[in-house]
């Protein structure tokens, strides 16, 4: 498939060839930096397989590197090249569980929406689902996130079915932040009234993290 310049000339080869990335650096770096989507995009119609190229290091593939990242549209493009959503590294972390981790909850969405195994197992015993660590919960990491009232008030139900492994002093620390960022114009009586109805509910420590390992 030709390549056109925006002059509508033909482009030559040489300079389609600097069009597309050539190691895993490239693509690594496209990935951790949120940037050249269209290059991205040439690369994997091109080479599908630099969606499996990984860090000879830590093992990371791109997908790893845009999940922990937070970053949406190069997530997006990985999905959409069929990037291995259940890859591990050399930790074996997923990218589950590093959107999970860093709370990047649009992310851990469009994984969980993609078909990831929730609940594929680290080095460490923890399912994808929990984060690095296991102590990450969905219904937390959507709070954090919040920014309507629909969302928040998503995020709380799910809170409310998992207390026994809600970290209530984590609970406050987003709330305060919330109701600092979002203002009394999203952050009202109503969010207020079931914030202060969960919080009675959680326990002074949530369950304590098991290893499945």
């Amino acid at each position: 498939m030709g390549i056109c310049a925006s002059s509508e000339e033909q482009v030559g080869v040489e300079e389609v060839s600097t069009t597309i990335a050539k190691d895993w650096k490239e693509v690594h770096s496209m990935a951790r930096w949120n940037k050249e989507y269209e290059k991205l995009r040439r690369s994997i119609e091109a080479n599908p397989a630099v969606v499996t190229f990984r860090d000879p290091k830590t093992l990371n593939t791109p997908l790893h590197i845009s999940a922990q990242n937070g970053h949406e549209e190069v997530t997006e493009i990985l999905i959409g090249g069929k990037a291995d959503l259940s890859a591990k590294n050399g930790c074996g972390q997923t990218a589950l569980h590093m959107a999970m981790s860093y709370d990047y909850y649009s992310v851990v969405k469009m994984l969980i929406n993609a078909g990831c195994d929730e609940n594929i197992l680290n080095d460490d015993g923890f399912p994808a689902i929990t984060g690095l660590t296991g102590d990450k919960t969905v219904g937390m990491v959507s709070f954090a996130a919040a920014e309507s009232q629909e969302d928040i008030h998503a995020a709380l139900d799910r809170i409310e079915s998992d207390t026994d492994r809600t970290d209530k002093v984590e609970f406050i620390k987003i709330f305060l932040k919330l109701k600092k960022e979002l203002g009394n114009s999203i952050w009202g009586d109503a969010e207020q009234s079931r914030f202060e109805a969960i919080l009675k509910l959680l326990p002074a420590q949530p369950a304590p993290v098991v290893s499945q390992a």
